[in-house]
This record gives C-alpha cells, sequence and structure tokens, in this order.
C-alpha cells in the first residue's frame, strides 16, 4: 500500500475511534475555514481539530443532548505526497474503508460541488473496533488545487436527507487566506 493509500486508511480510522473535547457551537450562518478550505456547518455543532500529519482534520458534533442520532462531520485537508490520476484515487476511496472490520461498501460515485470540486463518493455500513452497534458513514473526497478535502458524515442512525453534510458539501470552497 503505498502512502496516501495509508494516509486515507489511518484518517478514516483515526476518525471512527476518536473522542473529542467540546468547543464552542457556531451560529447559523457563520462560516468556518480549514486552512484556506471555507464551509458552514449546521447551527450549533461544536468543531474540534485534530493534528496528523500532512493533513489538518476538523471534526464537528452537535450537542450532546441534541444526538441522538450519534452523528458527527469530518472534514479533513490533506497534502498529497504524490499527484493521483481519478483512477487511483477512486481506487484509494474505496479501498480506505478497509479499515472498518465487517464494513459493507456501496459503489464508489463521482461527487461535484456547488463551487465545482470534483471527487468521489462512497457510503460505508461498519462497527466501530470499540463497539458493538453498526454505523453509517458517505465519505466524499474532493480535489482542491493539489490537495484532498474529506468530507465524512458518520451516524449511528444516519438523518436520511443528511442535512448536515449537504449543507458542508453545498458551501464547501477553498479561499486564499487573507494577508
Amino acid at each position: 500500500m503505498n502512502a496516501a493509500a495509508l494516509m486515507l486508511v489511518a484518517i478514516a480510522g483515526a476518525t471512527a475511534s476518536g473522542c473529542w473535547e467540546s468547543s464552542t457551537p457556531v451560529r447559523s450562518g457563520d462560516p468556518v475555514r480549514l486552512g484556506d478550505v471555507a464551509f458552514d456547518v449546521p447551527a450549533g455543532w461544536h468543531r474540534t481539530d485534530m493534528n496528523h500529519p500532512g493533513a489538518l482534520v476538523s471534526v464537528w458534533v452537535p450537542d450532546v443532548e441534541k444526538n441522538p442520532r450519534k452523528e458527527s462531520i469530518t472534514v479533513i485537508r490533506s497534502e498529497l505526497v504524490q499527484p493521483l490520476d481519478d483512477g487511483r484515487l477512486e481506487k484509494l476511496v474505496s479501498g480506505a474503508q478497509i479499515a472498518f472490520a465487517g464494513a459493507k461498501t456501496s459503489k464508489v460515485i463521482t461527487r461535484t460541488t456547488d463551487a465545482g470540486l470534483v471527487g468521489y463518493q462512497v457510503d460505508v455500513e461498519f462497527t466501530p473496533q470499540s463497539g458493538k452497534d453498526r454505523y453509517r458513514r458517505t465519505h466524499v473526497v474532493l480535489r482542491d488545487h493539489g490537495r484532498l478535502v474529506h468530507v465524512m458524515y458518520t451516524a449511528r442512525t444516519p438523518d436520511p436527507e443528511r442535512d448536515g453534510l449537504e449543507t458542508v458539501l453545498s458551501t464547501l470552497r477553498h479561499e486564499e487566506a487573507a494577508s
């Protein structure tokens, strides 16, 4: 497995098993940034950032009392260590799901955001190492200026509309840092 594949597997596994500190919730309409990527998240969700070599990671969860579905959204902006053509990226997106024992995955589909970022999406049903409940995840990986942006919506009982995921994806955009 090459470095890019290992990174995808490591990030997928880490975000499935981590525990997060709470932070100040975002207000409705407040855009957020992760490096040079900006997006909106649902009002009232809390952000926690994690450090991974070569990646910026931001995890969002609703208030505990307002999260019976056990939802989270993880946004990752990762550096590419080598160029990836579409075929290899599609295989890596699908292959990253092997980090989950007994995972059932959907077919990988092409996904384009409102801002024109293009990539791939896969759905997976899995049981985290530390649990017995089944979870569902939608994992979208998009190309952005020589980097990858991962958006993962995970829930024990997913919102059928996946409003949180769609909020992030519909507003996700590249923004150069202010000088």
